[in-house]
């Protein structure tokens, strides 16, 4: 009886231990391009695998992204202006390089406008 009462003792303090090690955060977050990002009066939302940029309340342009560690490939898709939408299956792509450090995102190399440093 001793025996068997140890041994639901050990397996009780394994179990205590394993739930404990595993509702430990195991380390920082990723940085990710996810989220608003704002640049000299634009702002820039990554949410899954498409975009939104907007200049103005009327002028904005979205479609989907996909990027690796030091690049952004836009895929435009849609474009606003003040006189309505502009809808299509546009080839417009723009690959741009990029560094993300915190809620800080560099841009460079863009030929649609997005060069500079956005913030969170």
């Amino acid at each position: 009886m001793k025996n068997a009462i140890k041994l639901f003792g050990i397996i009780a303090i394994v179990a205590v231990i394993g739930f404990t090690m595993t509702g430990c955060p195991g380390g920082p977050e990723p940085e990710t391009l996810q989220g608003t990002w704002s640049f000299s009066g634009k702002t820039l939302t990554f949410s899954g695998s498409t975009f939104l940029e907007k200049n103005q309340p009327n002028l904005w342009y979205d479609g989907n992204f996909s990027s690796t560690s030091t690049q952004i490939t836009f895929n435009f898709l849609r474009q606003s202006t003040n006189q309505g939408v502009s809808w299509g299956t546009s080839t417009a792509t723009d690959v741009v390089n990029y560094t993300l450090s915190g809620n800080t995102l560099t841009i460079s190399g863009s030929s649609e406008g997005l060069n500079g440093t956005w913030t969170k």
